[in-house]
């Protein structure tokens, strides 16, 4: 994760950073995250149930999805010198998508004019 002096840190502001790199989401993640979860409904594991479903095919876990954000914003994210990042997410977190077996995500980051770190 690249760091900057915080005086330069405002230089981030309202501008989008490089994307992260591309993570496939495949039938055996899921099924670990089913194991470390204790989430084993079938839309997430049965592939051949799933593929009744509208959804075609099993579907990733929304949480599975979100505990990919610190890894992402390792890649793309900037933070002050001597920082440490610490992931804080509400409800304004909204999932726009299903991530499907064998799908990819990637994201992208744009800092808004509120953003603050605890230093």
């Amino acid at each position: 994760m690249p760091t900057v002096p915080l005086e330069e840190l405002s230089q981030y502001i309202d501008k989008p950073t490089d994307p992260s790199g591309w993570v496939l989401i495949d039938q055996d993640r899921i099924n670990r995250f089913a194991d470390a979860t204790l989430d084993h409904q079938f839309i997430h594991i049965d592939e051949e149930k799933a593929a009744q479903t509208p959804f075609g095919a099993t579907i990733a876990h929304g949480y599975l999805s979100m505990s990919l954000i610190s890894h992402f914003l390792s890649e793309c994210s900037v933070v002050p010198d001597n920082a440490v990042m610490v992931l804080h997410v509400d409800d304004r977190v909204v999932a726009t998508h299903t991530l499907t077996n064998h799908g990819f995500v990637l994201l992208g980051v744009e800092f808004a004019q509120d953003f603050h770190f605890v230093l």
